[in-house]
């Protein structure tokens, strides 16, 4: 495995909760592979099965990026990662569509391909086998529908404003150099690029950085959201991204980036485009995205705001 490859592992830890004779403990560890996404490897021994009937299927909150995947007949699906904040299952093809559903308990990061419970997560065994269609959503004996739907892509009432973005930009100057994980990163380029046509400045930096996803996917993910939402998103240059990340980054990664091409965000992320646009009150939406991940919010914020920069630069009818 390269050094890259390898400052992109993400690790974290929990306890199955199961009756104490059955109790076990697991190690989940996080990679952003480059073909597989997220790799769920159990050492010293495998999770245990559970046997258990078949139960009533539990409601949750789905975003509407997942409707396809959803409605479509059922498919096979992995068991990508698990913590205690969110289970990852994922497709094998990787089409139009986000072929990574995550279900995130109700504290979480509602990610926009996310199925939200109304509580915290059960305890799955990431070895149980899953799927995804026919109405929603299995994880072993776990069976998830859709109560009711949310929209991930946020209302703007008009294009991004100039005082709003400056300040933003002001603010984030203000923190660390490597707050993003990615120190002296030319964010400006890539929204410019992406505008103008020209998807080399993103290309380079999808996979790039540490990370879930990784911190060069979430600036380019939040260019994308940006000049999606207002208008100036040139169709080439962001399938041209959406192609590379298909097999440069993880599934999760890939399917987020795909999400945010169509303007769907985290809430932290659309409460900062909605201040941007002139509602709203800009330095908390801010910190509360800054305040998202290790390294996550900061780069999407970037993202973001160079978005927002090459929105006001750039005419209205420039954009096919």
């Amino acid at each position: 495995m390269s050094s890259d490859r390898k400052s992109r592992l993400s690790q974290g830890h929990w306890s199955l909760k199961w009756p104490a004779a059955t109790r076990i403990r697991a190690t989940v560890r996080y990679a952003a592979a480059m073909q597989d996404g997220l790799l769920a490897d159990c050492p010293g021994g495998s999770a245990a099965t559970a046997v258990a009937a078949p139960r009533p299927p539990r409601g949750a909150a789905a975003s509407i990026a997942l409707a396809g995947l959803l409605s479509a007949p059922v498919r096979p699906a992995r068991v990508l990662g698990a913590s205690a904040a969110a289970i990852y299952l994922g497709l094998d093809d990787r089409g139009r569509e986000p072929t990574v559903v995550a279900v995130v308990a109700f504290d979480a990061v509602r990610l926009p391909l996310a199925l939200v419970l109304a509580g915290r997560l059960p305890a799955v065994d990431t070895a149980a086998s899953g799927s995804v269609g026919g109405g929603g959503v299995t994880i072993g004996s776990l069976r998830l529908r859709p109560s009711r739907w949310f929209d991930p892509r946020p209302r703007l009432a008009g294009p991004s404003q100039p005082g709003p973005t400056a300040e933003a930009a002001r603010l984030l100057a203000e923190l660390r150099a490597d707050a993003s994980g990615l120190p002296g990163v030319q964010v400006d380029a890539v929204s410019t690029g992406l505008v103008g046509g020209d998807p080399g400045p993103a290309l380079d930096l999808i996979g790039l950085g540490p990370g879930l996803t990784p911190a060069g996917d979430d600036v380019v993910a939040g260019v994308f959201a940006a000049i999606a939402l207002w208008g100036r998103l040139n169709v080439g240059a962001v399938e041209a991204v959406l192609s590379h990340a298909a097999s440069a980054t993880s599934s999760l990664s890939s399917s987020l980036l795909r999400c945010a091409a169509a303007g769907q965000v985290i809430p932290q992320a659309a409460a900062v485009l909605v201040a941007l646009g002139g509602l709203g009150m800009l330095r908390p939406a801010l910190e509360d995205l800054l305040a998202v991940g290790a390294t996550s919010g900061v780069a999407l914020a970037l993202g973001l705001v160079a978005g927002a920069r090459a929105v006001l630069a750039t005419p209205a009818g420039q954009i096919r």
